[in-house]
């Protein structure tokens, strides 16, 4: 038995393969994302709450501001 373009049996086969793809892109994508979000949330990588702008002290210091 040949199979012929637009037969039950190949419109099945691609419909399985599209979802296989669809499938994968997703997975990809999800774990891309979840890389980024754990990379964004590494406790290395956060900045801190209680920084300070030390750029008018350090022109302070310099005399170039009074």
């Amino acid at each position: 038995m040949s199979e012929q373009p637009g037969s039950r049996i190949a419109d099945a086969k691609l419909r399985v393969t599209t979802a296989k793809h669809r499938l994968g892109v997703a997975a990809v994508a999800t774990f891309v994302g979840l890389l980024g979000l754990a990379w964004a949330s590494h406790p290395g990588k956060a900045t801190t709450s209680g920084t300070q702008d030390t750029s008018v002290a350090l022109l302070l210091e310099l005399g170039t501001v009074r």
